[in-house]
């Protein structure tokens, strides 16, 4: 229901099991769960619960107000499931509308940012053009994600460091809508403290950019990557800027005047070192075929280090260059099991991965099917 039921902020249930009911909530930080009571025996409380529940308003089952909630008398087509925002509109605070359509990504978790990817037509001086809408849930304590990026770029053009603008997203807008003080959120948090991570939703709007794996070229791939790379340097060095979200989906590119270059997209969970306050996550950070192995943990993660990037950035290169030709990806590529496997799984394999290709026994180029050019790799790996 978080994922499908509209623009939810936390979702009210029960769960029945022969005549004991208990009441369910969850939202993107926790589980509760009541006592479970026998209705037939104690019906004054079973009536006294469903008074309860009838008289909630929208806000209180949990749709944001932001977007209209679904009818619960209405039929909805089996395209809701793909396309669960389609033709939905978006008031922004700056007065504009978001015309929303095909739904990019959406995260399924319960616990997290529950992030929701979807194109969108924004209304500007009387023209639609298309961008890319952002919603997630971030831990109120991060540093907002625009934020970041409007650093970046104030630092860059003061700087005389103009190029790394053209590997930055470009941010047309961002909000934050915090939870009020009535909010089951704001009492969740009163109650349980630090133990509960109270989170706000984030709304950007940026530019629609391409993923890296449509290029097709030794020579743009590898200065996508190089440029990426030194974007990512730049931010690390002179920015102070930690991205630690390395991923495939992550790289983009743009085309300006012709030339490919390429984009460091998506600083959800990017850290600004030194002025950032410790966050309250307590999961690990980034996406799991990526992440360097030291984060590949069942306890608490150790903190984020420039090299964890590095190896994302290998990890990324692996993939791109071997999963994918003429921008299509290939049947049965290499490493697409690490998709899927279970984290403890996927740590020994990438170790065994990384021990093999220390022993010479593997390599990247090995790992590409035939016909598959390797030359991206050579000339990537040259490059950076």
């Amino acid at each position: 229901l978080l994922t499908y039921g509209g623009l939810r902020s936390h979702v009210i249930g029960a769960l029945i099991t022969n005549n004991l009911i208990e009441l369910l909530y969850y939202d993107r930080s926790i589980i509760v769960k009541s006592q479970p009571f026998d209705f037939v025996q104690d019906t004054a409380r079973f009536i006294t619960m469903l008074k309860g529940v009838a008289d909630l308003t929208e806000n209180q089952w949990g749709y944001h107000p932001l977007l209209d909630a679904p009818h619960p008398t209405t039929l909805y087509p089996k395209s809701v499931l793909t396309r669960p925002f389609d033709g939905s509109e978006i008031k922004l605070d700056n007065g504009r509308s978001l015309t929303l359509g095909e739904t990019i990504f959406q995260s399924h978790g319960i616990i997290g940012r529950g992030t929701c990817v979807s194109r969108a037509k924004m209304e500007v001086e009387g023209k639609e053009p298309e961008v890319i809408v952002k919603w997630s849930w971030p831990a109120k304590t991060r540093t907002p994600e625009a934020e970041l990026v409007g650093i970046a770029t104030d630092l860059a053009t003061a700087s005389g460091d103009s190029w790394v603008l053209n590997h930055l997203p470009k941010i047309l807008h961002a909000e934050q809508k915090e939870f009020d003080a009535n909010s089951p959120q704001q009492r969740l948090s009163e109650r349980f403290g630090e133990d509960y991570e109270l989170r706000a939703l984030c709304i950007v709007v940026q530019e629609r950019l391409r993923p890296i794996t449509e290029l097709t070229t030794a020579a743009e791939l590898s200065e996508a990557f190089h440029g990426i790379f030194k974007c990512y340097r730049w931010l690390y060095e002179k920015a102070r800027i930690m991205h630690r979200d390395i991923s495939r989906n992550n790289l983009m590119y743009r085309r300006i005047d012709g030339k490919v270059y390429g984009v460091l997209n998506d600083f959800d969970l990017s850290l600004h070192l030194g002025k950032e306050p410790r966050s309250t996550s307590k999961h690990r950070t980034g996406t799991e075929p990526y992440m360097a192995i030291d984060l590949l943990v069942t306890e608490p993660p150790p903190p984020h280090r420039y090299r964890f990037d590095l190896e994302s950035f290998f990890y990324v290169i692996a993939y791109v260059v071997c999963q994918y030709h003429e921008g299509k990806k290939i049947d049965d590529p290499p490493f697409d099991a690490w998709d899927h496997l279970p984290t403890t799984v996927l740590l020994l394999k990438k170790r065994q991965f990384l021990a093999d290709a220390m022993a010479g026994t593997t390599n990247i180029q090995l790992s590409c099917p035939p016909e598959v050019d390797p030359a991206p790799t050579q000339d990537v790996q040259r490059r950076l």
